[in-house]
């Protein structure tokens, strides 16, 4: 599905005059409620996509015993309470069209669903308090999740690595073009002065 950020806007601004009436979207209309709920999961996976390392850096601090399980719980459920809080102001800013354009990230995506996925890991821990069985869900999970930021970092890269050398070769086909452009100025003066008979030194 291709976000449409006005249609979002007239979604989000047509569930809320509903809701003002004590009526509901999905009760008026189910296609376009499934539809705003669409465009709201695309703006919230570009927001854990915007704090993929924040999410990488509570996994590793776990995982390297710099927090127990229990602190692990409370930071995950801290950056799900964080994250609902970004989108709620997030759409709040869309709806009074104080953000003039948006759209999300087109990677946005690969993390679909991960945050809720370690809400659910320790929502799980809370009835059964088996911190090695959390450790190993949350090891394979964050394996993935490095193998998927090594890849964006590495194509990131390469992207940087080609403006450089084309800034590179440019430079130095600048350089030649210039100094061409001066030779055949002197070659033409050269030629001038000679049929003036100015005799020059260069």
């Amino acid at each position: 599905m291709t976000y449409n950020q006005k249609r979002h806007i007239e979604l989000l601004k047509r569930a809320q005059d509903l809701k003002n009436q004590r009526k509901n979207l999905f009760l008026e209309n189910q296609e376009e409620d499934f539809e705003l709920i669409k465009y709201d999961a695309k703006v919230s996976q570009h927001i854990v996509w915007e704090d993929r390392f924040e999410i990488a850096s509570v996994m590793e601090n776990f995982l390297s015993k710099k927090i127990n399980a229990h602190e692990f719980h409370d930071s995950v459920f801290g950056l799900r309470r964080k994250h609902s809080e970004k989108c709620k102001r997030f759409l709040s800013k869309l709806v009074s069209e104080e953000i003039k354009y948006f759209c999300p990230h087109k990677d946005a995506h690969k993390l679909k669903g991960f945050l809720s996925a370690l809400y659910f890991e320790c929502e799980h821990f809370e009835t059964n308090f088996d911190e090695a069985e959390l450790y190993t869900s949350i090891e394979n999970g964050f394996l993935k999740f490095q193998n998927f930021l090594f890849i964006f970092i590495v194509l990131s890269l390469d992207k940087v690595l080609f403006f450089v050398r084309f800034r590179i070769l440019w430079n130095i086909l600048w350089i030649e073009i210039s100094y061409v452009v001066v030779c055949f100025h002197n070659i033409f003066l050269k030629i001038f002065c000679f049929q003036l008979g100015i005799e020059i030194l260069f």
